[in-house]
């Protein structure tokens, strides 16, 4: 026991070195890209490309895994974003910025996959919700407090890229030094379109709604920011507030959710998240406490609708079908997230950058009108039928595309 807590802290500390490096990472190159003078359409494909090296990490990065094993693949793929977080202020030029993110998502899943699996595998199976648990504050905080970074460091010299890669290269150290029984090899389950459609219409819609929003909402709203004179501390505090605010009602959204029908809870917070965004394109200039406080809420209601989402298709599937649909709405919500923010910077590029938050608007409104239609034609579950709502982010899910998961929750 003495052994796996040593690695569980190792993993633990491992963790919150990439997390904060990562969330810095993308605020960082959002304002970046803006100073060097980057076109609005090439600045969301920045964001897209994360998300497409994201998505090809989950479909072949278990063969990676299985070849060279936990301990050199995370070495490995955290030396390899080290590197391309220092090569964006030798080679300033979009296409290679944009084929750099690509690398630094496919990296950033490769680490996801082994930390999580890995961390599952070292935790006792009756104490693995709470170390998960722990697992999110330690994600949300490194996040939030890497943002802080801003009010210090000028984002006008290469200095932050210096300090993310040094994250990036702590993050190494506390997961080399620690013995441990890696676990086995990764597989992933078939993911069949047509039954996620079956199983849940209104939670596919829902991820890949979310993915279209808060992939644009992540990679383009420092760009909106810093076009309406924010500073860029105050950038970094609003980034905060989102990640903050999305952690403070996740559990009261998924409790409400777990006594209504959950798809009352995502209309709710669709159209609470949609009226919000309105009010973000007409108080772009407002004091930066206003701002604030409406990013909170944006995060509050926004970031709850996935695991809200999962939840509601675990209600409509089998216990062995859980693997292959978590799967599956976080693929949709990968694909969201590549289209939104290379679609919404266009119209950006084209209307001003007004239409960041007018589109997620759109987009938030017509997952609220989806939810509805199915609301008045879908079956209803009682309560006690319900699968117990968990709190989860849409990274998470790489962990549930490990069946072992699953096998070991029996024991």
């Amino acid at each position: 026991m003495f052994r796996n807590l040593q690695a569980i802290i190792a993993l633990l500390l491992g963790i919150f070195f990439f997390y904060g490096a990562n969330g810095l990472l993308t605020t960082v190159l959002a304002l970046k890209s803006q100073l060097a003078g980057f076109e609005r359409g090439l600045i969301g494909l920045l964001a897209s490309g994360y998300y497409l090296g994201f998505i090809l990490a989950c479909m072949s990065g278990k063969n990676l895994i299985a070849v060279s094993g936990h301990i050199r693949a995370f070495a490995a793929f955290a030396s390899l974003a080290t590197i391309s977080v220092l090569l964006h202020p030798l080679i300033v030029e979009p296409i290679t910025w944009i084929l750099l993110r690509v690398l630094s998502g496919y990296c950033h899943a490769i680490l996801i996959i082994v930390t999580e699996t890995w961390l599952s595998s070292v935790t006792p199976a009756a104490a693995r919700g709470s170390v998960f648990s722990v697992y999110r504050i330690v994600e949300l905080t490194s996040i939030t407090l890497a943002q802080l970074s801003l009010w210090f460091v000028s984002i006008e010299t290469s200095t932050l890229f210096l300090l993310i890669a040094i994250s990036f290269s702590l993050a190494i150290f506390p997961i080399t030094q620690f013995r441990s029984k890696s676990p086995g090899a990764i597989k992933t389950p078939q993911l069949k379109i047509r039954k996620l459609v079956e199983v849940s219409p209104v939670a596919m819609a829902g991820t890949f709604s979310l993915g279209l929003a808060l992939g644009a909402f992540w990679g383009l709203s420092p760009v909106f920011l810093q076009n309406n004179n924010y500073e860029p501390y105050v950038i970094g505090w609003f980034i905060s507030m989102a990640i903050i605010g999305g952690a403070c009602l996740q559990w009261p959204l998924g409790r409400l959710s777990d006594k209504i029908d959950r798809r009352k809870v995502i209309i709710l917070a669709s159209i609470t998240t949609s009226i919000i965004a309105i009010l973000f394109s007409l108080f772009a200039s407002a004091h930066f406490a206003i701002m604030l406080a409406l990013v909170f809420l944006f995060g509050g209601f926004s970031i709850p609708i996935y695991a809200i989402c999962i939840s509601h298709a675990f209600d409509y599937s089998d216990p062995g079908e859980f693997v292959e649909v978590s799967g599956g709405l976080l693929l949709f919500y990968g694909i969201g997230a590549v289209i939104g923010p290379a679609l919404i910077s266009l119209l950006m590029g084209y209307f001003g950058d007004r239409f960041l938050f007018l589109t997620i608007a759109l987009i938030m409104l017509t997952l609220a009108i989806y939810g509805a239609h199915w609301l008045r034609l879908g079956k209803k579950l009682s309560l006690d039928m319900k699968n117990r709502f968990v709190g989860v982010a849409a990274a998470d899910d790489i962990f549930e595309l490990d069946p072992r998961k699953q096998k070991r929750g029996e024991e």
